[in-house]
Formats: structure tokens, C-alpha cells, sequence
């Protein structure tokens, strides 16, 4: 994800991204979010709404141990890794993860999960661009 969407979800969740100021180090533990967000511009409004639930619902509950591990994707979809989870939290996420399976991970439009030797969610207009460059 582009610096400044990044920039954006890390001062605006204040506190739920902490690891990803963290750095790359060589330090143990390993902060997988010193990465940013693994993945393509067209998940932000995902992620930032995902965020929003998430922020005001751990702040309700007053859970202070609460941050994000990690924020990538993976097989295609988005994986959103954190510190602590109850049911409802799991439900957010499991429900941004299946949205992501219909949203482009490239420009947020409608898409589709593809896998041609390599998952990824596009449009079609991303899916072809993407489908050039694995056939040359």
C-alpha cells in the first residue's frame, strides 16, 4: 500500500498499528506490520473500515493489549493478524476477508478471485494486466 494511505490508517487508529513504527531491526521478536501493509492500494477502504470497527470497538471494551500484527494478503485475500481477538473481532475480520475475495485488490472496484498458478483478486481490467505479465 502506497506511503500515504499507510501514513493515514497508522495516525488515524492510533495505537493499533504501534509495531508498524517499530522498524525493520534486527531485534527479537520480529514485527511482521514494520512491513506496512502487504498489500495493494484497492483494499484500503477495506482496511480502513475493518480499522474503524475494530478501533471503536476495542476502545468500548477498554482493551489495552489490543494491536495488529500484520495486514497482507495471502492466496488471494486479505489476512489481518492481531494481538488479541474475542467472537466479534473474528467476525469483522472474517468478514473483511471475504469481502476482499470480490474487491480488486489493485483499484477497490468489483472483482473476482482468480488463480492461474497464483491467486489474485482483480477486476477484469486488473486481471488482464495481470494475466499479460504472467504470460511473457
Amino acid at each position: 500500500m502506497n506511503p500515504i494511505l499507510t501514513s493515514y490508517l497508522v495516525n488515524r487508529y492510533s495505537g493499533m498499528y504501534k509495531e508498524f513504527s517499530k522498524g525493520i531491526t534486527p531485534k527479537v521478536p520480529f514485527y511482521p506490520m514494520a512491513f506496512g501493509f502487504e498489500c495493494g492500494d484497492g483494499w484500503y477502504k477495506l482496511i480502513d473500515k475493518l480499522s474503524a470497527k475494530i478501533y471503536k470497538y476495542i476502545n468500548r471494551v477498554q482493551q489495552e493489549n489490543f494491536y495488529v500484527i500484520q495486514v497482507k494478503e495471502k492466496f488471494g485475500t486479505l489476512r489481518f493478524y492481531t494481538s488479541w481477538e474475542d467472537k466479534l473481532i473474528s467476525k469483522y475480520i472474517q468478514d473483511a476477508e471475504k469481502e476482499s475475495a470480490k474487491t480488486c485488490e489493485t483499484c477497490g472496484a468489483k472483482g473476482k478471485l482468480y488463480a492461474k498458478g497464483w491467486y489474485v483478486t482483480s477486476c477484469p481490467r486488473h486481471y488482464k494486466e495481470w494475466k499479460i505479465g504472467l504470460d511473457s
